[in-house]
Order: structure tokens, then sequence, then C-alpha cells
């Protein structure tokens, strides 16, 4: 009977090989940038113009932080050290529209048993004038490793860990209001640590982890309120990877495969792009630095700036580049 199950393994990872080859390739040059001052994990980010934020996260000393450092595009200049008000997190979120850029939630290195390590609450930074504003707490205790997009409308938030769920909700700006979304038709399964991002004016969202690392690809539909199957990420399931859009396409870096019944765990160094317009992937090289989760990404136009994150080895990367799109 064990012969016959490791006969079935074998065949099931050819198949999977399989699979993975047929996944088209195009060498994009991945380009070097400015040095950050640190190395950051599980951090929150976002652009507005030439700036990338990069707000909270995990130090190389295993500190959590509070403070947020900026990388200038324009001058390939970083700036460190900046103070806000917010508690020291992990795996928080954030995400902008052409008004501000919402941040929040997260975990702040508590027991993971206890209701306050996960932190709900919620703000509006407006970059232009560098003010915080404390918004309407999340109203949900799943608050660690979520996804967020937005509109000038609406910040959706869903899929965040304390204990697996599948919730979605929605804030109003106007109204400074939460209201969960009604959990109708197929959708993704309950996870966390997904990737997110908003292209076109479409929100997509996928990968993640419950028990295993999940590689399905989603596309939510706001005004139908329906998920909508898309072309699966390539490889194995994945978890913890860094993701960004560009004008034409969402961008997906890294991740850590955790070990299944075929494989044991192992962290991705590859560069994937999708295609809103034909539903198709296409790996696009590889991280320079070597194998990376918990990294960030953000793009620029038609550049996606990414880096930092940890090795395989849990080592801090003190790395940033991009890519041309």
């Amino acid at each position: 009977m064990r012969t016959k199950s490791l006969i079935l393994s074998f065949f099931a990872a050819l198949l999977l090989i399989g699979c993975e080859q047929q996944v088209p390739e195009r060498k994009v040059p991945v380009h070097e940038c400015a040095t950050p001052p640190e190395g950051r994990a599980v951090a929150m980010s976002f652009a507005w113009g030439n700036t990338v934020y990069i707000v909270c996260g995990r130090l190389a000393n295993g500190r959590y932080t509070n403070t947020m450092m900026t990388y200038n595009a324009a001058t390939d200049t970083w700036q460190a050290e900046i103070a806000t008000p917010l508690a020291a997190r992990a795996n928080g979120i954030a995400c902008t529209n052409s008004h501000a850029a919402y941040v929040g939630l997260g975990y702040n290195k508590g027991s993971i048993y206890e209701e306050s390590s996960y932190l709900r609450d919620f703000w509006r930074y407006d970059p232009t004038t560098n003010t915080w504003t404390q918004l309407a707490d999340f109203p949900s205790k799943k608050t660690d490793a979520a996804f967020a997009f937005a509109d000038d409308e609406h910040v959706w938030v869903g899929y965040g860990f304390n204990g697996f769920g599948n919730e979605l909700w929605a804030y109003s700006i106007a109204d400074n209001t939460w209201e969960e979304v009604p959990r109708d038709g197929e959708r993704p399964e309950r996870r966390m640590s997904m990737v997110a991002a908003t292209c076109q004016g479409r929100y997509f969202a996928g990968t993640g982890f419950l028990y295993h690392g999940r590689n399905d690809f989603w596309e939510y539909v706001p005004s139908s309120n329906k998920w909508e199957r898309k072309a699966s990420v390539p490889g194995s399931g994945r978890h913890n990877a860094a993701c960004a859009a560009t004008t034409q396409a969402v961008w997906v870096m890294g991740g850590w495969h955790y070990g299944d019944s075929l494989t044991t765990g192992y962290h991705f160094q590859d560069i994937l792009r999708y295609a809103p317009k034909t539903d198709s992937w296409e790996r696009c090289g590889t991280i320079p630095c070597g194998p990376t989760e918990n990294g960030v990404a953000c793009s620029i136009g038609d550049r996606v700036y990414f880096g930092l994150g940890e090795s395989n080895k849990y080592e801090l990367y003190p790395y940033w580049y991009y890519c041309e799109d």
C-alpha cells in the first residue's frame, strides 16, 4: 500500500512539473536601487507620487517598529526613522485611492491567543500634508495578514487571521462606517496571507495559506458582489508573497510554500506577471538576492518596485529593485 502511495505521489509531482513548464517565460531586466537604511519584514507599503512609503514591520533584531521609511524614486534616495502615531505592528494592511492612503490592522507580537495582539485601529494618511487621522476601528478580530484595496468611495478589507476566516468588510469613506459584505456565491476559501492588487480599476486577490499553500487567483467585482475565478498562480501554492500592480499587470514576487504530502516546504525566488486582458501568467525572472518571503512591492507608473523581506533562513534583506513593465 505504501508503494502504491509513493507511485501516485511521484506521478502527481510529474504532472505538477509538466503543468508548470507550460507557463510562458519572458526575461525582464531587474534593476538594483539604492540600499534601504535597514531590512524590514512583514511591513506595510504603498506608493504616492514618486515616493514609496514603508510602514512598521519587523526589524533584524526581532523588534517590531512603528516608524516609516520612504524611498524617492526620482532621486533614488531613502529617508528613515520617520515617526508615526501608530503602534508597532507586523502584517498590517495599506492601500490607496486618488485622495489618500489607508493603513492599519495587523499583529503586535503578543500571544496569538490574546485578543489584544490583534490590532483593529484604522487610519487615513495624507501624504501631501503628512497628516494621520484615526478612523472607525475595524469591526472584526481577524486582523493579521489581511488584504485591502480601495476606490474613492470604499476600502475593502478581508481574509485576515485570528482563526482562519473568509470575511470581507467594506468601509464607507463618506460615512466612516464598516459593513460586512454578504457571503454570496462562490468565493475564495478561508485563509490568510493572500496577495491583492488593483489593476485597471479591477480588484484581484489570491494565493494564501490554510493548512497548505493556495495558488488560486480571483477577481472581486464590487458592483455585483461576485468573485470570479481566474487563471491560477503558477507553481505550488504560496503565501507571504509580495504583490503590486502597474497600469498593465499584476506582479507577484516570492513567497513561501509550506510543505505538503508531496514536498517539503520551500521559498520562491520567482517574479510573476499576470495580464488581466488575457487572464494569463508569465514568469519574468528571479529575485536577485535569493528566495524571499514577507517582502513589499509598490508600483509607480509602469515600474514595479520590490524588495526587503527575509530569506529562507529568516535573515532580513536590505535590497531594493525595480522592473519596467
